[in-house]
């Protein structure tokens, strides 16, 4: 006789069987929170790792060039949005997508400056900058 055949087979009553049941259901939905929980919580350790074996904390992140920035956000953002394929995101994992939005924002040059900064050039600066000389 197999182990489930004994499990059943050892409630008199239905009810009690129900009740087995249900309970053995909410332990499994606990268990389930549980370990996507601990998965969650173990991609970011990792990336944390990843972070501190190569000797960058948070006081450094900001001496970054901007291509390191730049690829640090697209892969965290890449990251939050595979996570946001399988299940709904945290309310921390919503605001490090609109952290690192804006910091890919910020990194990425934006044109309309460079232009404003030619037009508040003197005409020397730009004689100098066309010359090759380099600009102050």
């Amino acid at each position: 006789m197999s182990s489930g055949k004994k499990i059943i087979n050892s409630f008199e009553d239905p009810e009690q069987l129900k009740q087995f049941c249900e309970s053995q259901y909410q332990t499994i939905v606990e268990l389930s929170q549980e370990l996507a929980e601990l998965k969650r919580s173990n991609e970011e350790l990792k990336a944390k790792a990843l972070v501190s074996a190569q000797g960058l904390n948070a006081s450094s992140l900001i001496q970054l060039d901007e291509q390191d920035q730049e690829i640090i956000c697209r892969t965290q953002i890449a990251l939050l949005r595979n996570r946001s394929m399988n299940s709904e995101l945290t309310l921390e994992e919503a605001r490090k997508l609109e952290l690192y939005s804006k910091i890919l924002g910020s990194v990425k040059p934006k044109p309309e400056d460079d232009m404003r900064e030619i037009k508040e050039m003197d005409s020397e600066s730009m004689l100098l900058l066309v010359s090759g000389g380099k600009v102050s």
